[in-house]
């Protein structure tokens, strides 16, 4: 299932990595719903176009101003990853 694209990639301090971009989810009315359905572990593309399995760290959804819903993920990146594409799609396992 798509969740979100990226938009952003931004590096921190301890290691993670945060994805933020627009949420693709259109049926749900909680937030927690949202957050059930990243889970614990999302598929990414890195920039060599290769899907790589990512555990999730944290998940933070805001609305826009203009009415979108954004995401924040934090995720903790594999050594063999090579950074994630922008405009690429993140989807859980199912």
């Amino acid at each position: 299932m798509e969740l979100m694209v990226v938009k952003d990639v931004m590096l921190t301090d301890s290691g993670q990595t945060i994805l933020t971009g627009p949420l693709l989810l259109k049926e749900f009315s909680r937030k927690s719903e949202i957050e059930q359905r990243f889970g614990t572990n999302v598929q990414i593309i890195d920039i060599g176009g290769d899907q790589v399995l990512v555990s999730v760290k944290g998940i933070s959804v805001s609305q826009a101003m203009s009415g979108t819903w954004q995401v924040s993920l934090a995720i903790d990146c594999p050594s063999e990853l090579r950074g994630v594409a922008l405009e690429s799609l993140v989807t859980n396992e199912q």
